[in-house]
């Protein structure tokens, strides 16, 4: 019992302690509540707004809460998005690394689309540049249209005419073989009437052998005697009636040959229209133009070579022929002339200066016309600025070579590269450039007139050096099967130049007159009124062996000529060096072979003669442009040189030239007397 008393004391004792636990726990949350009431008071104006600030906190407690569930999904989600963003993030920076070797790359093609910009601009340049050709070559074909409408016409035409002329040659073929009967049948009747006439003169004979032994039947005699004379007078009138009719046919025969002639060219040319004009035509040969016959041997009248043709006679029927011309030269210009062609092997070139309208062109074709040398004229254009120019082009749109008459002409000159079309190997050709500073000489003429200065080193029967001197024609691309052509140019081929000196020309480079004789025409002493003849000129030429016997080397001249002229070189040289115009091996080897060369340069101390034309045509055009005033020494002693040699004219020219008064040295050549 007291057991079951003792358990409630402890219970309530702890129930006590819990309580007053509780109370002290309630007492402590009451001040802890006050002292925050009292801290929510102070803070609030009121006790409403107090409670209004907890319904407030409430409802908004409530709220954060519900927002908290509301939002815990959301929150969910943002975190799927946060992780979603990591891996953009991460997948951004890959991104960024690639956008960095993107903008590379992209850098890279800029540079390189500005490359390909400006190759399309250079594309589209040639775009309008090939547009243009385009329509140009449109406008072309339209017109090759046109004219090969008009030349299928033409072609018509031609083989209309060459069928008539092929049928007039029949004729003409009909016609000659009746004037060969006719000619056969005169030469049987001659014949016939010698025959009688010998026999008449038999008779003759007979009868006065019968008169001398039968006087009693004299009368008789005589009166047949009357007779036969009589009948042998008719058949004497008969055979010269004949042999008149005989000539009379026989010019009838030669004017029918040569029409014969005419129309086999004709018609061989008519052929070769033909051909080039036919549609259906084919190019066999892309340089057969080169191996046309050119007019320059076609058309002249020299058949016969001149046999043995002794230099001194050759001047002298030059001479007597520009007499015949109404020319007239100095004779010292005509020897001159004559000598600077003999050694065209170390001066390949022969130049003509001065004024308009004084023979400089007219001499060199005389000349070649009365020494039996063949002759081409090529007009200088201004245009002229390469070889091609003067040898001629290959065509790419026609596929073939388009020669000119100096290259036809060398063509038929060079043995050694054609032998088989090379006809006239062993004549001597001039060639003349008429006004050849109208365009730059070094431009078409400079490399040429170097091959024509190695010439005279080479053999050229030795095609490995010959090759050094051969002149390379612009032949366009290779054509199969077929052989390009060659061109060396030998010795018996002469170049002269003529040029004017007046403001539209050009001056020519120290090259080539150093390569070159310079002969200078001033104003002419006397006025004529006469105009310049054409007489008949000679059926002969002149042979390229006949020539090489004229010219003659150094050992040719006499032993004073050739202390004389070492002596005045050495002074003249030494005196340009002065200046800083001094020469070299080729003018002191060209002087020499000048003076070799002279006509008759042993006789009468012509020799001076030769060397005063040397210090005309070489010397003195080096001091054109010098300063008189500071070079006097050196043209003391060229004068000293002149006044030795002896040429008046010569030594008036110089002083003229180097007059004091003048600032600058002018040379403008030597007039000579017509009788000098």
């Amino acid at each position: 019992m007291n057991e079951v008393l003792w358990m409630p004391t402890v219970l309530w004792g702890i129930a006590t302690g819990f309580s007053l636990i509780i109370i002290l726990l309630a007492l402590g949350m009451y001040l802890w509540y006050q002292k925050r009431t009292a801290a929510v008071i102070e803070d609030a104006s009121s006790v409403a707004e107090l409670a209004a600030k907890r319904e407030q906190l409430e409802a908004d407690i409530s709220q954060a809460r519900q927002w908290r569930r509301d939002n815990n999904e959301e929150l969910q989600k943002i975190d799927a998005e946060r992780k979603l963003q990591e891996m953009l993030r991460q997948e951004l920076v890959n991104t960024q690394m690639q956008l960095v070797q993107d903008e590379q790359k992209v850098t890279e093609a800029r540079r390189e689309t500005s490359d390909l910009q400006n190759a399309v601009a250079a594309l589209s340049q040639d775009r309008d540049r090939i547009e243009n050709e385009k329509s140009e070559f449109e406008k072309a074909t339209n017109d090759a249209e046109k004219k090969a409408a008009v030349m299928e016409q033409l072609v018509q035409k031609r083989r209309s005419e060459m069928e008539d002329v092929n049928s007039e040659l029949k004729e003409k073929r009909n016609e000659l073989s009746d004037i060969n009967r006719i000619v056969t049948d005169l030469q049987l009747r001659k014949d016939s009437l010698s025959d009688e006439i010998n026999n008449k003169e038999t008779n003759i004979s007979v009868l006065k052998e019968l008169l001398s032994t039968q006087e009693q039947s004299k009368h008789e005699m005589a009166e047949q005697i009357d007779t036969i004379k009589k009948d042998l007078s008719e058949n004497v009138s008969e055979y010269d009636e004949a042999q008149k009719e005989y000539q009379l046919v026989r010019d009838k025969l030669y004017e029918a040959e040569n029409k014969t002639r005419s129309l086999e060219a004709r018609n061989a040319h008519l052929k070769e229209k033909s051909k080039e004009l036919s549609p259906e035509a084919t190019l066999v040969d892309p340089y057969e133009a080169l191996y046309v016959m050119p007019d320059t041997f076609t058309k002249t009248g020299m058949i016969t070579a001149h046999s043995n043709y002794d230099e001194d006679t050759a001047l002298a029927d030059l001479d007597s022929y520009l007499g015949k011309c109404k020319l007239s030269f100095s004779p010292r210009v005509i020897k001159a002339f004559h000598t600077s062609l003999k050694i065209s092997d170390i001066s390949p070139l022969v130049v003509m200066a001065g004024i308009s309208g004084t023979g400089k062109s007219e001499l060199p074709r005389r000349y070649a016309e009365a020494m039996g040398i063949h002759f081409h004229l090529m007009a200088v254009q201004p245009r002229w600025d390469s070889p091609q120019d003067m040898f001629g082009f290959y065509n790419y749109m026609e596929k073939k070579y388009k020669a000119t008459e100096l290259s036809r002409s060398l063509i038929q000159m060079d043995k050694w590269n054609n032998p088989e079309k090379s006809k006239y190997h062993d004549r001597m050709l001039l060639v003349l450039l008429d006004e050849m500073n109208l365009a730059r000489v070094e431009y078409y003429f400079s490399e040429f007139l170097s091959k024509l200065e190695i010439r005279r080193t080479v053999n050229p029967d030795d095609i490995n050096e010959r090759i050094k001197a051969e002149i390379s024609l612009d032949t366009g691309s290779v054509v199969k099967g077929v052989d390009i052509p060659k061109l060396y140019v030998h010795k018996n081929v002469l170049f002269v130049g003529t040029m004017n000196e007046d403001e539209s020309t050009q001056t020519l480079s120290d090259k080539v007159i150093d390569r070159a004789n310079v002969l200078r025409f001033g104003r002419p002493e006397k006025m004529t009124s006469d105009m310049p003849a054409n007489p008949d000129q000679s059926d002969k030429f002149l042979t390229f062996t006949n020539w090489k016997d004229w010219q003659k080397d150094y050992s040719h001249l006499n032993q004073q000529a050739r202390t004389d002229a070492e002596k005045w070189i050495s002074t003249i040289n030494l005196a340009l060096d002065e200046i800083g115009r001094p020469f070299g091996y080729r003018i002191n080897q060209a002087i020499f072979s000048y003076i070799a060369n002279y006509p008759a340069v042993n006789a009468q101390n012509n020799y001076r003669l030769a060397f005063a034309d040397q210090l005309e045509q070489r010397v003195l055009p080096k001091l054109r442009g010098l300063e008189i005033s500071a070079k006097s020494s050196c043209l003391e002693k060229i004068d000293e040189v002149i006044e030795e040699v002896g040429d008046e004219a010569l030594s008036t020219a110089f002083r003229k030239a180097a007059n004091p008064d003048h600032t600058l040295f002018t040379w403008a050549g030597v007039t000579r007397n017509q009788e000098l």
